[in-house]
């Protein structure tokens, strides 16, 4: 059974930097998906504790060894129970389609598990469905574990920024479900880097052009061809 860390106000000196680099680790994980991905994150962050070629990657920022190897194993094992509290994607073969949702409590062990499905990530909120794991996406919502960095309107954006797209065509995504997004020809298009296996991408309306009707979710899935 894991320890929990204790809360963070009893952490102190750079063993407040655990459950930063914990989220860290979440936020990025919930936006690629691939656990290839989470162990490049984290030898990197080894690599700047180290003091290795990449110790100057967080500038003037130190990480002790034992801060990045403790924030590691509390990632882990937050995978190991399921992703709890993350926001998903949950393909249903009822409605043939994706739901949004949050990972609840784990059910079973090893491969003979299943996950809770929760309308919002409140422990107390009860379940929705017990789902299989297999059919569980994470769905990027970008600041949800990390507030992204503020910049002003009139700055470039940088290449760490996700592109945004202005729409070429107008869809209405609420004949295939309540998941699907809604816009016009104009439309400021927010792509994430999701897919479904079965040709829709996911993305985030972040700007509306005039005679847009705000219709359907803010973000959601939607044909590619149109951004």
């Amino acid at each position: 059974m894991a320890v929990p860390f204790p809360p963070l106000a009893e952490l102190t000196g750079p063993r407040t930097l655990i459950p930063k680099l914990l989220n860290f680790m979440k936020e990025y994980h919930m936006r690629t998906g691939e656990s290839k991905d989470d162990h490049g994150l984290q030898q990197l962050l080894r690599d700047i504790a180290e003091g290795g070629k990449n110790s100057g990657a967080l500038g003037d920022i130190l990480l002790p060894e034992d801060v990045v190897q403790d924030a590691i194993k509390a990632f882990e094992e937050w995978k190991k129970l399921g992703r709890t509290g993350m926001p998903c994607s949950y393909y249903s073969h009822t409605h043939k389609s994706y739901v949004q949702a949050f990972v609840g409590e784990k059910h079973g062990e090893d491969r003979d598990y299943t996950l809770e499905l929760k309308r919002t990530p409140e422990r107390t909120e009860p379940s929705v469905m017990q789902a299989d794991p297999r059919q569980i996406k994470p769905r990027p919502d970008v600041g949800w574990y990390v507030p992204p960095l503020p910049f002003g309107e009139s700055e470039p954006a940088s290449a760490s920024q996700q592109p945004v797209y202005r729409v070429v065509g107008d869809f209405d995504g609420t004949v295939h479900g309540s998941e699907y997004l809604v816009f016009k020809k104009g439309d400021m298009l927010l792509r994430f880097e999701v897919e479904d296996g079965e040709g829709w991408d996911f993305g985030k309306v972040v700007k509306r052009g005039p005679g847009s009707a705000d219709r359907g979710p803010e973000q959601g899935w939607y044909p590619p061809s149109f951004a």
